[in-house]
């Protein structure tokens, strides 16, 4: 960590010796507004939520892992504040992010459907065979991102802005697997799994912008974020018996943990900018996005697996509009 302050503090002061400029308005306190629609999609590692192949014994050939792949976009918003200030040209900004999805995936058993990566194979019975399996993943993704940037003219038409800041926020996932057991007169087990966790830590990284005729620019920005981050997990069990009507609680598990963890994100695209009247300053944006959060599906430490925690990302098209005034 000591190693990137001293990288970013030592590139600020490298491009100390080009002046930042800002084109078309005076270098005076203004402020920022910014509003995003994003289309994202999102993919985890370690949400399979079942196997169909053959069963020779116990041992299962050709099995096909089912998983979420190929999820479908989702809608999310940014919206920020920010500041340009009075003091040597730096920008210091807040951007809040809001994405919340379900996403919903089953299977009908074709050969031998076994569901045995989120259940104890005790709660499954003797056959552990299931004539369906459908499973709901669920992301709840808020968080805050803070930076102080400044922009240097490094040509005529090449800007770098390095920032620095905070990233702040919540990262709630469940992921729920209901099968229909066959050789228990089609009786249903339940595995409801869920994580809870906060995150905060630093981040930097750098936007970098190609000036193009008539206000056109194609950008490009890079960031990194260290945070804690504290986990609360839970892993619960129910067999519903279809003769006796009723739910069984079979096996419930809680864990709380922390680590620290990485988040990176890649915007690449388009701008347009214009200066309406003498004192609005608009942008207007159009990029693709990528963005990974390290080791988030801390829900497969409770599971029947054991090979540790996935990844999380997101890729999407971002739509951004901000106002300088």
């Amino acid at each position: 960590m000591l190693r990137i302050v001293l990288f970013f503090l030592l590139l600020i002061g490298v491009l100390g010796a080009n002046e930042p400029a800002q084109i078309g308005i005076e270098q005076d306190f203004r402020v920022i507004l910014t509003v995003r629609a994003l289309t994202l999609q999102a993919q985890g590692d370690g949400f399979e939520f079942a196997m169909d192949g053959d069963r020779v014994g116990t041992a299962y050939l050709g099995s096909e892992v089912l998983a979420f792949d190929n999820t479908s976009f989702a809608f999310a918003l940014q919206a920020g504040l920010g500041f340009h200030t009075i003091w040597d040209n730096w920008d210091l900004n807040f951007i809040y992010t809001r994405f919340h999805r379900k996403e919903n995936k089953g299977a009908l058993a074709k050969k031998t459907l076994i569901p045995i990566l989120w259940f104890q194979r005790e709660n499954l019975g003797i056959q552990d065979e299931a004539a369906k399996v459908s499973s709901r993943w669920t992301i709840k993704c808020d968080f805050v991102d803070s930076s102080l940037e400044k922009p240097y003219y490094i040509s005529q038409k090449f800007i770098l802005t390095p920032f620095m800041g905070f990233r702040g926020g919540i990262l709630d996932q469940s992921f729920d697997v209901t099968a229909n057991i066959i050789d228990q007169e089609n009786g249903e087990r339940k595995s409801k799994n869920h994580s809870d966790s906060w995150y905060i830590g630093p981040r930097f990284g750098v936007m970098s912008k190609w000036l193009f005729n008539c206000g056109f620019s194609l950008i490009a920005n890079a960031g990194s974020a260290l945070v804690y981050t504290h986990y609360k997990t839970t892993h619960h069990e129910d067999s519903i018996d279809p003769v006796m009507v009723g739910s069984t609680t079979f096996l419930q598990r809680k864990e709380s943990a922390s680590a620290v963890r990485n988040h990176f994100d890649l915007n690449t695209g388009f701008s347009w900018e214009h200066l309406f009247g003498d004192d609005v300053y608009a942008t207007f944006s159009l990029y693709y996005t990528f963005q990974s959060y390290g080791a988030q599906n801390q829900m497969r430490a409770l599971s029947t697996l054991t090979s540790g925690e996935g990844n999380l990302f997101f890729q999407g098209v971002v739509f951004s509009s901000a106002f300088d005034f």
